[in-house]
């Protein structure tokens, strides 16, 4: 695998001269593999909110307090502010593959760098309502105060656009995780389950009446931030283990840089030896 990564990305490589190749130090291996174990406890953490909310709306909500901290589909409260740490965390280690595949002398570096300031802009979205606000001031400035749907206007709105620079970023990224498919289906799957939950189903609202119910839309409310979470995670996943795959290529590169400089060290001594 790690062979056909740097082989990929030999033709995109920028030239860099007289620089070898950056050793991976051990300590930096160990951090990335330490951050692979905590996503399942993370997937734990994401259960146990759900668990936690549904069992309270099932009861009724007989702990305010629950609600208040739990509920996956308020703001400013612990579900939120989990939600949006695992998008930080995932835009960190975008950074990270951004940092690395700059080191190895990867061109497509910089497109690493779009993924994390993205991610982290949806990090920061999550708790300070970004497109929400950005609804109500299209709705009140150019829409004369209506809304074209009863609900996920933001979808109506801003979807294309989002979806448009999803695709761009995918289209980017397929040249970036060659030789890293395990990452690249991770990615792939994180995204779908993202998009698929934040928009989708936020547009599927629409197709409810009151007839159906106040426990339907409850049920698609914790679809829609389970499966917002599940992407994330997934997403995380993913990064990490194309670290994991930088990681092995630096290793290699400097394996066989540090070879070639006790070899070339070895022929210096046997000419030096004949010349004596």
């Amino acid at each position: 695998m790690t062979e056909g990564f740097a082989e990929s990305h030999r033709t995109g490589a920028t030239q860099r001269p007289a620089i070898e190749p950056v050793a991976s130090s051990p300590r930096a291996g160990h951090l990335w593999s330490d951050a692979e174990r905590l996503v399942p406890w993370l997937g734990l953490v994401a259960v146990l909110i759900m668990l936690i909310h549904t069992v309270n709306l099932a009861m009724g909500y007989p702990s305010w307090l629950l609600r208040r901290f739990f509920d996956v589909n308020g703001e400013a409260n612990i579900a939120a502010w989990f939600s949006s740490m695992l998008l930080t965390l995932a835009g960190l280690a975008a950074l990270a593959c951004a940092v690395r595949s700059r080191e190895l002398g990867v061109a497509q570096y910089r497109v690493w760098l779009a993924v994390a300031a993205i991610v982290c802009f949806m990090s920061c979205d999550e708790v300070a309502m970004i497109h929400e606000q950005l609804t109500r001031a299209v709705r009140d400035r150019w829409l004369g105060g209506r809304l074209p749907l009863p609900h996920g206007n933001w979808v109506a709105l801003f979807g294309p656009g989002i979806l448009a620079v999803f695709a761009w970023v995918g289209m980017k990224l397929r040249w970036c995780l060659q030789g890293s498919s395990v990452a690249a289906w991770r990615l792939l799957l994180g995204a779908a389950l993202f998009v698929g939950g934040s928009m989708a189903l936020e547009l599927a609202l629409n197709l409810m009446d009151d007839h159906h119910g106040w426990w339907l839309a409850r049920v698609r409310t914790m679809l829609e931030e389970g499966l917002e979470m599940a992407g994330s995670l997934c997403f995380l996943s993913g990064l990490l283990a194309h670290l994991r795959v930088l990681e092995k290529v630096a290793s290699d590169g400097a394996r066989v840089a540090s070879e070639g400089r006790r070899e070339q060290r070895q022929v210096v001594g046997n000419v030096t030896e004949g010349k004596r």
